[in-house]
């Protein structure tokens, strides 16, 4: 299937060449642990905090240093972007028309594997 020419999603979190998001924020394991006990003595919701910390180390779009796909994960990673923005349009506009607002999904892509 060709999509040449369609809109491309800007809502993707691309984590391709980086590790979990511990490895990424520099915390580790033990750290993030920490942190939850931390903010649970003070009163604080320790998932919501550790979740926040997650996020802090996958948001970016930028690639990991030295991860370079090929031209083949290019193209995907394209069509991926693609058909998500299709469905964005579809659905925003079917919301719309029901007086509701559509919060579109963030595509994620990794290799090897990624925390969830």
């Amino acid at each position: 299937m060709k999509l040449d020419g369609r809109r491309v999603s800007t809502n993707v979190d691309d984590r391709r060449g980086r590790g979990g998001a511990a490895k990424a924020t520099g915390l580790g394991l033990g750290g993030i642990i920490i942190v939850g006990v931390i903010t649970l003595l003070l009163g604080g919701d320790p998932v919501e905090v550790i979740n926040d910390i997650q996020q802090m180390g996958g948001l970016g779009t930028e690639l990991a240093e030295g991860y370079s796909p090929s031209a083949e994960e290019e193209e995907l990673a394209v069509f991926a972007k693609q058909i998500l923005a299709g469905t964005e349009d579809v659905w925003s506009a079917i919301f719309e028309q029901n007086g509701l607002q559509y919060t579109a999904p963030k595509l994620v892509l990794f290799s090897g594997s990624v925390q969830s």
